[in-house]
């Protein structure tokens, strides 16, 4: 039972929840909700631990039915009216949060039975409640078309004639927010397809931009088309380095009017852009970057629910560190770590400085912290590896070095969690960090071991390839041991 899909979703209760839950089950109509309330309130005796052995199958059904021999089916029927009440009461504490749906409900029940007054009085006082709100999202033209739905329903089911401006209004809340809707979705698609190698067909969003921009003066006040329909046009033409400080502007023009979480959507749609050009060899976007990122931290945005992502504390530190921005990094990450989820935080904070120390070119005191390293998550192992093995070149030992390079190849090879790209990305970045070891190894012999040309050959084939983990270091060491053969 414990792996159970009920207690999965039981133990993402809070406590608070649970009560709730429990007091739900009481006001449940099930005709045999006395077992469910004993159920739930046996469950919530349990939190937070919700300790395996009292969730066994026999358990559950003693606490059920005392005194009577265990019957799987009397006990699985049991899991199902409660994973049923369950899914009732989830779905209830949603509706109860969402004072629109409920004034949406209601106001559909009060046209139906045909109480116009009524009717136009929560009418009229949902679209007063939706004007006062600051935020201009897609939803907020979705709920503008769900009013003027039901006043146009109300205007037909009564044969009205009298002058209304419902489907007028109907008919123009509904292009707002498909457009919106359109544009932020292809968005994210061009921006994703770079990610997972997939290409989508964006002809109707392309013609949906024509008729926007022949229509602007309708269209493109609206805060939330411009936005998406300059930055679609920005990730669809990478070239077009103009429409990124115009994107920029508009973003930072208008960004109050969204929610925090649209925010950061909308931001990580331009940062990706950012990372597109940095990975295409123009480094000024990494300034650009982390100015971004700088704001975004001063303003919160990157929060969610007060905690901040490894991933995004990992980028940042990064980042600045490819800026030598190094005294600031170290703030940062000091900083910050608290706003790490807690189970992530020492780890996350370990690695982070452990490659900060690798980028002051301390290589020592960065292989000790790496050696501290958890591989909780297949980012940090490859992570750890890519560095200990940067650090055991730079230090020139090798046999770890050897030692090391041989079972992150193995690592890799076995790794099922790596797509084939990925793969191919940390062997290459190996295979090329293996060569220029070797060339260091007879460089230190003698000068004479090693031809320019060779080296050349490499460096050629490096730029051209780019497909390696740590390409950046690595054309670095490659500019180094060709400067030394000068």
């Amino acid at each position: 039972m414990n792996d159970s899909k009920l207690i999965e979703i039981i133990k993402s209760l809070s406590e608070d929840e649970l009560k709730q839950f429990g007091h739900f089950c009481r006001f449940s109509t099930y005709h045999k909700k006395s077992l469910s309330i004993k159920f739930a309130d046996y469950l919530l005796s349990l939190y937070p631990k919700f300790n395996p052995k009292r969730l066994s199958n026999e358990v559950l059904f003693s606490k059920l039915y005392p005194n009577e021999p265990f019957k799987q089916k009397k006990l699985y029927d049991q899991v199902y009216f409660l994973m049923r009440l369950l899914e009732d009461f989830l779905a209830f504490i949603d509706f109860k949060e969402d004072t629109f749906s409920q004034n949406q409900h209601l106001i559909a029940s009060l046209r139906k039975r045909n109480h116009r007054k009524a009717f136009n009085k929560k009418t009229a006082s949902s679209q007063q409640d939706l004007d006062r709100e600051v935020e201009r999202d897609s939803n907020y033209y979705y709920k503008h078309f769900i009013l003027a739905y039901e006043s146009d329903n109300y205007f037909l089911m009564n044969n009205l004639t009298d002058r209304n401006d419902s489907i007028k209004d109907k008919a123009r809340y509904l292009d707002l927010y498909y457009f919106s809707s359109k544009l932020r979705d292809s968005c994210e698609m061009i921006s994703r397809q770079d990610i997972i190698n997939e290409k989508y067909d964006f002809t109707l969003t392309r013609d949906l931009i024509n008729v926007i921009e022949e229509n602007h003066e309708t269209y493109l006040p609206q805060a939330s088309i411009r936005i998406y329909l300059n930055l679609f046009k920005l990730l669809d033409n990478k070239d077009n380095e103009p429409q990124f400080e115009k994107c920029k502007s508009i973003i930072l023009e208008n960004k109050n009017l969204f929610s925090l979480k649209e925010q950061k959507s909308i931001f990580e749609l331009i940062m990706n852009y950012c990372v597109f050009q940095i990975n295409a060899g123009q480094n000024k976007y990494m300034l650009e970057l982390f100015k971004l990122y700088k704001f975004l931290l001063e303003t919160d945005i990157l929060l969610e629910s007060g905690t901040l992502s490894q991933w995004t504390y990992m980028n940042i530190s990064t980042l600045a560190q490819r800026l030598t921005k190094f005294k600031w990094a170290l703030e940062f990450l000091n900083n910050y770590k608290d706003l790490l989820p807690k189970e992530h935080q020492e780890n996350a904070y370990t690695c982070n400085m452990a490659n900060l120390h690798f980028s002051q070119g301390e290589y020592k005191e960065a292989m000790f912290l790496l050696h501290q390293v958890e591989f909780v998550d297949i980012t940090y192992a490859l992570n750890s590896k890519s560095t200990l093995l940067k650090s055991y070149y730079e230090l020139m030992e090798v046999t770890p070095f050897e030692h090391l390079a041989k079972s992150f190849n193995e690592y890799i090879r076995r790794n099922k969690l790596m797509s084939e790209n990925a793969k191919s990305v940390y062997s290459n970045s190996i295979s090329y960090t293996k060569k220029l070891f070797g060339l260091k190894l007879k460089l230190r012999a003698s000068k004479r071991s090693v031809s320019p040309d060779f080296i050349n050959s490499l460096k050629d084939k490096i730029l051209k390839d780019k497909n390696a983990a740590n390409i950046n270091w690595i054309m670095e060491k490659t500019i180094e041991l060709e400067k030394t053969l000068s």
